[in-house]
């Protein structure tokens, strides 16, 4: 079955844990595991020295809540999940 003929339900329950994984490895700190799921693609854009200059100089995305808000957006013939987060450390400021 492909992700278009899947219910939002399903699609949350496929994308929920990448998410937290995200969140988790994002806040640690830890490339390896922030860059698990992404594809070969994502992972040519992906490069761990910028990534490690970003957590370096933005302490809001290294201290991301563990609560999320998403949204799934579904048309005729794509898909996509949005996720919402704030940092725990200051959770009125929106971390991106």
């Amino acid at each position: 079955m492909s992700l278009l003929e899947k219910s939002d339900e399903e699609i949350i329950k496929i994308a929920d844990p990448i998410w937290a994984n995200l969140v988790k490895s994002s806040n640690t700190k830890d490339y390896g595991d922030f860059t698990k799921d992404f594809s070969s693609q994502m992972l040519y854009g992906a490069n761990e020295v910028e990534i490690g200059k970003q957590w370096a100089s933005n302490e809001l995305i290294s201290s991301l809540s563990d609560a999320a808000k998403h949204l799934v957006v579904s048309e005729e013939d794509n898909m996509s999940q949005y996720y919402t987060n704030r940092p725990a450390t200051n959770p009125r400021r929106v971390s991106w």
